[in-house]
């Protein structure tokens, strides 16, 4: 393998260590990595209307879809609408909802 790269260096990656330093070292359980479950869960909460009219958000709202993260009974309440209702509007409408909301 390392014949068809020449400027192959065998070292730049482990600082030096050995294969079996390296293992040792990552025997950690999960060695700091962050699971994918754990992160999309992040993205898939659902939030209070007050929650998200915060000035900071909770960690992991994508600050130009807030209304995606209310629940279907408090986005009828707060937009007099269903979610599949307000999707169906244009962007410049629904933009301005929002704005009226505090979800902008």
């Amino acid at each position: 393998f390392t014949s068809s790269f020449h400027g192959w260096d065998p070292e730049k990656w482990s600082g030096g260590k050995s294969y079996e330093e390296l293992k040792a070292e990552m025997n950690d359980e999960n060695a700091g990595i962050t699971l994918v479950d754990a992160e999309l869960e992040k993205y898939s909460k659902k939030y209070s209307y007050n929650d998200l009219c915060a000035r900071h958000p909770p960690e992991g709202v994508d600050v130009l879809f807030k209304e995606k993260y209310l629940n279907d009974d408090e986005f009828q309440t707060v937009f007099g609408m269903s979610a599949a209702d307000f999707e169906k509007l244009p962007k410049w409408k629904k933009d301005n909802l929002k704005k009226s909301k505090k979800l902008f």
